[in-house]
Protein backbone atom coordinates (compact mmCIF):
# COMPACT_ATOMS: atom_id res chain seq x y z
CA UNK A 1 0.00 0.00 0.00
CA UNK A 2 1.23 3.55 -0.51
CA UNK A 3 2.07 6.12 1.69
CA UNK A 4 1.37 9.71 1.03
CA UNK A 5 4.29 12.37 2.60
CA UNK A 6 4.25 15.83 1.99
CA UNK A 7 6.40 18.97 3.63
CA UNK A 8 4.81 22.26 4.80
CA UNK A 9 6.50 25.49 5.65
CA UNK A 10 4.21 28.99 6.74
CA UNK A 11 6.61 31.63 6.95
CA UNK A 12 5.85 33.28 10.55
CA UNK A 13 4.83 36.54 8.55
CA UNK A 14 2.56 34.61 6.58
CA UNK A 15 -1.20 35.16 6.83
CA UNK A 16 -2.31 32.52 9.56
CA UNK A 17 -6.23 32.36 8.30
CA UNK A 18 -5.17 32.12 4.47
CA UNK A 19 -2.99 29.53 5.37
CA UNK A 20 -5.47 27.80 7.79
CA UNK A 21 -7.56 27.70 4.87
CA UNK A 22 -5.51 26.50 2.87
CA UNK A 23 -4.31 23.63 4.48
CA UNK A 24 -8.07 22.68 5.30
CA UNK A 25 -8.65 22.23 1.77
CA UNK A 26 -5.11 20.30 1.11
CA UNK A 27 -6.28 17.65 3.84
CA UNK A 28 -9.53 17.30 2.52
CA UNK A 29 -7.77 15.99 -0.85
CA UNK A 30 -5.15 13.56 0.88
CA UNK A 31 -5.73 9.82 1.03
CA UNK A 32 -5.19 7.59 4.19
CA UNK A 33 -1.90 7.51 5.31
CA UNK A 34 -0.96 10.39 4.84
CA UNK A 35 1.67 12.18 7.08
CA UNK A 36 2.34 15.97 7.03
CA UNK A 37 5.61 17.41 8.66
CA UNK A 38 7.40 20.79 8.49
CA UNK A 39 7.82 24.00 10.06
CA UNK A 40 4.09 25.37 10.85
CA UNK A 41 4.76 28.38 12.70
CA UNK A 42 1.90 27.73 14.95
CA UNK A 43 2.76 27.17 18.96
CA UNK A 44 0.86 23.67 20.20
CA UNK A 45 2.27 24.81 23.84
CA UNK A 46 0.60 27.81 23.53
CA UNK A 47 -2.97 26.43 24.28
CA UNK A 48 -4.74 29.65 24.79
CA UNK A 49 -3.87 30.68 21.50
CA UNK A 50 -7.16 31.42 19.11
CA UNK A 51 -4.73 30.24 16.82
CA UNK A 52 -4.05 26.85 17.97
CA UNK A 53 -7.40 26.27 18.58
CA UNK A 54 -8.82 26.99 14.93
CA UNK A 55 -5.42 24.53 13.78
CA UNK A 56 -6.49 22.10 16.03
CA UNK A 57 -10.11 21.95 14.86
CA UNK A 58 -9.20 22.07 11.40
CA UNK A 59 -6.58 19.18 11.85
CA UNK A 60 -9.11 16.59 13.73
CA UNK A 61 -11.84 17.74 12.49
CA UNK A 62 -10.40 16.02 8.93
CA UNK A 63 -9.09 13.06 11.02
CA UNK A 64 -5.44 13.78 11.51
CA UNK A 65 -3.43 14.13 14.50
CA UNK A 66 -0.11 16.45 15.53
CA UNK A 67 2.66 13.47 16.74
CA UNK A 68 4.78 15.71 18.24
CA UNK A 69 3.51 17.85 21.59
CA UNK A 70 7.31 18.88 23.06
CA UNK A 71 8.96 22.15 22.63
CA UNK A 72 10.94 22.04 18.86
CA UNK A 73 11.92 25.39 18.74
CA UNK A 74 14.35 26.93 21.72
CA UNK A 75 16.04 30.31 21.15
CA UNK A 76 18.09 32.44 23.76
CA UNK A 77 16.01 34.99 25.03
CA UNK A 78 12.98 33.26 23.73
CA UNK A 79 10.20 31.04 25.37
CA UNK A 80 10.19 27.02 24.13
CA UNK A 81 7.68 26.05 21.56
CA UNK A 82 6.24 23.99 19.36
CA UNK A 83 5.62 24.94 15.66
CA UNK A 84 7.75 22.17 13.75
CA UNK A 85 5.34 19.09 13.75
CA UNK A 86 3.66 15.63 11.95
CA UNK A 87 0.40 15.20 11.57
CA UNK A 88 -0.65 12.24 9.98
CA UNK A 89 -4.26 10.60 9.34
CA UNK A 90 -2.29 7.19 9.92
CA UNK A 91 -1.64 7.43 13.84
CA UNK A 92 -2.18 3.37 14.17
CA UNK A 93 0.53 2.43 12.66
CA UNK A 94 2.73 5.00 14.71
CA UNK A 95 5.26 3.03 16.57
CA UNK A 96 7.80 6.29 17.62
CA UNK A 97 7.84 9.87 17.24
CA UNK A 98 9.11 13.19 19.00
CA UNK A 99 12.26 15.21 19.03
CA UNK A 100 16.17 14.84 18.93
CA UNK A 101 18.24 16.60 21.41
CA UNK A 102 21.16 17.73 18.64
CA UNK A 103 19.26 21.16 17.04
CA UNK A 104 19.76 22.27 13.47
CA UNK A 105 19.94 26.08 13.96
CA UNK A 106 17.51 26.30 16.83
CA UNK A 107 14.61 23.77 15.45
CA UNK A 108 15.19 19.80 16.94
CA UNK A 109 14.63 17.28 14.19
CA UNK A 110 11.26 15.52 14.56
CA UNK A 111 11.36 11.87 13.69
CA UNK A 112 8.47 9.30 12.93
CA UNK A 113 8.86 5.99 12.60
CA UNK A 114 5.99 3.77 11.12
CA UNK A 115 4.96 -0.17 10.48
CA UNK A 116 3.03 -1.41 7.62
CA UNK A 117 0.30 -3.34 9.02
CA UNK A 118 -1.32 -4.21 5.76
CA UNK A 119 1.76 -6.66 4.78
Amino acid sequence: TSVTVGVLYRPPSGNINEALNELSDLLNELPNKTYIMGDFNINLLDQNSTTVQLYEEIIFGKGYFPLISTPTHEKPGCKPSCIDNIITNNVDNVIMSGTLNDRIGHHAPVPVLCVDTTA
